[in-house]
């Protein structure tokens, strides 16, 4: 048991180690200083029964301080009043256009061929990918082209600040950040050329038009439900310079507005994020539970080595970093959070399962994550 509890402490310093990498030294998309260069960017936004969010995506872009953007949004046949909504911000804004999207084909995913129709519109030096349930602040283009510009970045993607608001969303929703921030020090994405070291979100994806044609774009990942992640990884393939950063305090986005969305948007996602390698998977699961579960059950359970204090007092004070890094409710992140890695752990065999044997629902249609 002693050995496990030095196995368990030494993971554990490892992940704060990580943890503090991003935490203090970023790369935050905030940290910007100011466009160096005005390329125009052209800002797609594939949506589909997006009623309650595009008005507040749209407003937030219109606000923009970037001079040289322009927004197209296509709406992948809505059932509620979507695509009515932004014909009605196009007809009073010039910068917005609207497209109705053609019907799916059978060997495409619905969101994959949305995006890749809007980069057959898009005439831009820069697009830029974001989803309909994000809002921003207002210097979130300069920052984003700042970045790109300064490190000469083929494409640039940020994980937004997830926003909770229900006990379950403020419990489960930052295991998202949780495994982003203490497994993969972000920098390592812009300074090693391995697919392996690529991350991406879709809700906040810019790559350049030139690239984006050349790699094949979202044609060559009309299957992928990960599609974020695979563009990554299929820019480093091609030799093409990527960095992912935080977009705390700067894209926004509800996501997830109650359990069931919880349950099946990450289980969606989640054996997908590991490149649908059971290895991988296992071994998160086993460093989550050695890392962050061992140490409560030696506590209470055990007579714990002395180590186990300091791996809890760690457990402890990591978990308050990310909170204060990322903008989780502190008591909530402390108090509940076994409960988190558990319920994460549990959604990650299910994203597996699903994978293997199933297919889950997602925006009205089904969808075989294999």
């Amino acid at each position: 048991m002693e050995t496990l509890q030095f196995i368990s402490f030494s993971i554990l310093s490892m992940l704060m180690l990580i943890t503090i990498l991003n935490s203090v030294f970023g790369p935050y998309l905030r940290q910007a200083k100011g466009s160096l260069n005005f390329p125009r960017v052209c800002i797609l936004i594939p949506v589909r029964n997006e009623e309650e969010n595009i008005g507040r995506c749209l407003d937030s872009l219109l606000n923009q301080d970037y001079p040289n953007y322009n927004i197209t949004v296509l709406d992948d046949d809505s059932s509620d009043a979507t695509f009515d909504i932004v014909t009605d911000y196009s007809k009073r804004y010039e910068t917005i256009s609207c497209l109705k999207g053609k019907p799916l084909p059978e060997e495409w995913l619905g969101k994959n061929w949305a995006c890749w129709q809007l980069s057959q519109q898009a005439s831009g030096e820069i697009f830029l990918f974001i989803d309909a349930d994000t809002w921003h602040h207002e210097k979130a283009i300069s920052a984003t082209v700042f970045w790109m510009e300064k490190y000469k970045l083929n494409m640039l993607s940020a994980f937004p600040q997830q926003i909770t608001n229900s006990l379950i969303e403020r419990i489960t929703v930052p295991i998202i950040d949780l495994i982003l921030y203490t497994l993969l020090p972000l920098w390592f994405t812009y300074i090693f050329k391995s697919p392996k070291l690529a991350a991406a979100n879709g809700q906040w994806l810019a790559i350049r038009n030139k690239d984006y044609q050349e790699i094949g774009g979202h044609r060559r990942l009309k299957t992928r439900v990960v599609e974020d992640v695979e563009m990554a990884r299929l820019c480093k393939r091609s030799g093409l310079r990527i960095m992912t950063l935080s977009g705390s305090k700067m894209v926004f986005c509800w996501m997830y507005k109650d359990f069931v969305g919880i349950w099946t948007g990450l289980s969606k996602n989640f054996f997908g994020l590991t490149g649908n390698n059971v290895l991988i998977l296992l071994v998160i699961i086993a460093i989550m539970s050695l890392a962050f579960i061992l140490p409560y059950i030696a506590v209470i359970f055990f007579e714990p080595f002395f180590i186990m204090w300091a791996a809890l007092s760690l457990v402890i004070l990591l978990r308050l970093i990310l909170a204060l890094a990322y903008g989780h409710d502190i008591f909530i992140s402390i108090l509940f959070f076994p409960l988190t890695i558990l319920i994460g752990m549990i959604i990650a065999v299910n994203s597996f399962y699903q994978s293997k044997f199933g297919s889950v629902s997602w925006k009205g249609r089904k969808i075989n994550i294999e």
